[in-house]
């Protein structure tokens, strides 16, 4: 029984972008500045060096060149939008060609969000059909459809989406709508695919003798009708219909390849008489065509008879496209049956590199591979490589398996290790009716699309530096639109929409000093420090002498300002020591880095600020933030004296004399730190820490009934204040009420199991109910949380950590 051969699809074309026009554009704007420097040389034709008439691209880049000098931020954010639209489809133009498809459907969508159009969501539609999303792309053609119902392209791509579904009488109806309103040869011949799909064969065959007719019976249309004939099964009819067209030009259309290929279908895709004879025609007539090279040396491959005959075909369709891992896949099989095992290894090794994840790619041929390096490694001691081949063949079959209704056979690896044919090419015309211009009607000699005519679609060394060239010019000129449109959003005070079309600029290209001020400009406005932070960074490090050595200073205050925001406070007091004087004429900056300053260990640098600040006769809430440095620093006979002159300031201000209260319990004077945490209460009766503070203050000043008290209501109404639950227990078990003091305790430790000395007390509390299993268990955690952080300092109210800006 011979080996199968497998159809599979397999694009003819890989298409060349023309190299962008020779425009580059480097702007340097700031928000609010207005300043531009822009420089666009005329366009110019990719590689000719010749002037090209205008363009749509050319025409917006003028239009947006001249909003900019106009300095109005609505006229440039409305010029500099479709300039940006028009970028991003041309850039998702070069991601298709590179291979990188869904990169250019995200580059698609950007575009339609920034200027929506029809003509955009038809190129997403396509391109969600190339990249395998039919259901994506007919929800974006029924969008346009219901608002351009006579546009024939929309029809003919709704066409497309719908027979991608499975939907072959929608996508008739739509092609049929699209004809009604323009004729064309590609959307007749995907009509004529729908009818044969849906078995009306004499229906499809009238459309297909009209085209044949109107084209003036030209060859290539006779070989367009046999692929349609041979991708519904009409065998018979697409023999016939190549046939027509070698007579008519026998080197025409790749008719000797089609009627070869056609002919391994009829044998159920076997080699046979026939399709040798035709394959070897097709590489006569075109000695280094990918398609009839790669076909002919697979299928001399799979009849094993004149391997050296296959491997000579094989190598060419390799340099025709060296990417294709089908081809290394034959040449690897190959070499196992002449026992080159080291040859084999290597071609075999590509096949997986360049199938890469896209294993589902021809019906999961890859696992062929996967079967026969898995056991060439095995063979020769290389078990933990060959085991994980052997797996991944298992998994790929079970995908096999899984989708076998939907492929034409279902194929073993036979025993010899020799795979079947999994070819490169289903060699079929596409007939996509979507970026090809309207055909004359076809009562005027309408034409089919051109049948392949070259390799597989690997760009030359030259095509491949064009690319390139395109790609780093759209990148430039998108991250000076971004730039542009993020300077128009600032202008108008839109910081948030600014800061992300900045952060968008500088993912395009490399960021200029401009650009990255703009960010973190746009990054401080909005409270964004970190990445305020990060640019202002990268800004001021940039290479190059500034112009504005005062913008500079206000840089490195904003820089100051966000570090100190993200408690990178030993970073934030080296910036703010680099701009002293402006940083003292802000009070609140002054604060940020003599609070920054004591969070570094300056603690006497720290005090001298707030003592410089203090005689600056501050407003209560900013001498409020100074009294906090004195807090931080543990100056309490200070902090005290600053929280009395706020209050006396404001008596209304909150937390005052609360921190007063905590400045006197630290200066070991909890007699009169309860007047102060009275006062507070007084301002906020429900504060729990205000509360806690105010018991702790009794109980250290032998206030002891009125603290128990204080701290039951207390620990009723707040269940979790660990601190609270600890002093109650405390208390508790030193009145003899052992029991109720487990209980505050265990809660105590529920809250916050951190503190070792809840736990040294939960233990006592333990001993004296009588549980000394529990109690020795409590004194380990004790011990060992002792062991880790030997901390022995008397429980007290933290000082509150210091507000930010």
């Amino acid at each position: 029984m011979h080996s199968v051969i497998r159809p599979v699809a397999f694009p003819f074309f890989a298409a060349v972008a023309a190299l962008l026009l020779g425009v580059t554009m480097h702007g340097q704007m700031r928000a609010g500045q207005g300043k531009l420097q822009a420089r666009r040389s005329s366009p110019t034709a990719a590689g000719a060096g010749q002037t090209l008439p205008e363009t749509k691209l050319s025409v917006l880049l003028a239009a947006q060149q001249s909003a900019l000098q106009s300095g109005d931020p609505g006229g440039m954010e409305a010029a500099t939008r479709p300039l940006l639209a028009e970028l991003l489809r041309q850039m998702s133009q070069v991601r298709l060609i590179e291979g990188k498809g869904s990169s250019a459907v995200d580059l698609t969508r950007e575009s339609l969000a920034l200027q929506p159009s029809a003509e955009t969501r038809l190129e997403l539609a396509s391109l969600l059909l190339r990249t395998g999303d039919a259901k994506g792309a007919a929800g974006e053609t029924a969008t346009v459809v219901a608002s351009e119902p006579r546009s024939a392209v929309a029809w003919a791509v709704r066409g497309s989406a719908l027979r991608a579904s499975g939907d072959d009488r929608s996508a008739a109806d739509a092609f049929s709508k699209s004809l009604a309103i323009q004729p064309d040869v590609s959307v007749a011949y995907a009509l004529a695919s729908s009818l044969l799909a849906l078995h009306e064969k004499e229906k499809a065959q009238k459309v297909l003798e009209q085209i044949i007719a109107a084209s003036g019976n030209a060859a290539i249309q006779h070989v367009a009708a046999g692929d349609a004939y041979r991708e519904a099964r009409y065998l018979p009819e697409a023999v016939a219909e190549f046939k027509k067209a070698i007579a008519l030009d026998p080197r025409g259309g790749h008719a000797e390849f089609f009627l070869g290929y056609t002919y391994l279908q009829m044998n159920e895709w076997g080699p046979n008489s026939q399709s040798f004879e035709h394959l070897r025609a097709a590489v006569r007539q075109a000695p280094r065509d990918y398609l009839s090279n790669f076909y002919l040396g697979a299928v001399e491959s799979t009849d094993g008879t004149d391997l050296a005959s296959s491997n000579r075909h094989l190598h060419v369709a390799a340099e025709a496209d060296p990417r294709s891992p089908e081809v290394w896949l034959y040449l690897g099989l190959n070499a196992v049956r002449l026992k080159n095992t080291e040859e084999a290894k290597t071609y075999l090794r590509k096949a997986v590199a360049l199938t890469g994840d896209d294993e589902a790619r021809n019906n999961y041929q890859i696992r062929r591979v996967y079967a026969v390096l898995g056991r060439i490694l095995i063979g020769e001691g290389n078990h933990a490589e060959g085991d994980a081949l052997l797996a991944k063949y298992k998994s790929s079959e079970r995908h096999v398996i899984n989708n076998s209704a939907n492929s034409i056979a279902s194929v073993a690896a036979d025993d010899d290790a020799h795979a079947a044919l999994s070819g490169a090419a289903a060699a079929k015309v596409s007939f996509p009716g979507m970026n090809s211009a309207a055909l004359p009607g076809l009562e005027q000699g309408a034409r089919a699309p051109s049948a392949p005519s070259g390799g597989a679609g690997a760009p030359t060394a030259e095509e491949a530096r064009k690319i390139a060239a395109t790609e780093r010019q759209l990148s430039e000129l998108l991250g000076s639109g971004f730039n542009d449109l993020g300077s128009a959003e600032a202008r108008s005070g839109r910081y948030q929409d600014a800061l992300g079309h900045f952060q968008e600029a500088e993912r395009w290209a490399e960021p200029s000093r401009a650009l990255l001020h703009n960010i973190g400009a746009a990054a401080f406005r909005v409270g964004d420090s970190a990445e305020s932070a990060r640019a202002l960074r990268l800004f001021l490090n940039k290479a190059g002498d500034p112009r504005d050595p005062a913008q500079d200073d206000r840089s490195r205050m904003m820089l100051a300002m966000s570090l100190f925001q993200i408690g990178q406070f030993g970073d934030a007091e080296k910036t703010f020591a680099q701009i002293p004087a402006a940083t003292m004429q802000d009070q609140r900056a002054a604060y940020s880095w003599a609070y920054s300053l004591a969070h570094s260990g300056q603690q006497q640098h720290a005090n001298a600020i707030a003592a410089e600040l203090m005689q600056q006769s501050p407003p209560s809430d900013v001498l409020s933030l100074v009294c906090h440095i004195y807090m931080d620093t543990e100056d309490y006979e200070h902090s005290l004296g600053c929280y009395r002159s706020a209050y006396a300031a404001d008596p209304s201000l909150r937390m005052a004399h609360y921190q007063a209260g905590e400045s006197l319990i630290r200066l070991d004077r909890p007699g009169d730190a309860v007047a102060e945490l009275k006062q507070e209460l007084a301002l906020q009766p429900g504060n729990p820490d205000v509360q806690y503070s105010l018991a702790f203050a009794m109980l250290q000043s032998g206030q002891r009934g009125g603290a128990v008290s204080l701290l039951e209501s207390l620990t009723a109404e707040n269940p979790t204040h660990a601190q609270a639950q600890y002093q109650l227990g405390k208390a508790l078990l030193e009145d003899g009420k052992t029991a109720a003091a487990v209980d505050h305790l265990e809660l105590a430790i529920k809250s916050d199991p951190g503190p070792d000395y809840i736990h040294y007390q939960l233990q006592a509390a333990y001993r004296k109910a009588g549980r000394m299993e529990d109690a020795d268990r409590e004194m380990k955690i004790y011990r060992d949380i002792k062991a880790r952080t030997r901390d022995n300092s008397v429980p007290k109210p933290a000082p509150k950590q210091a507000p930010s800006k």
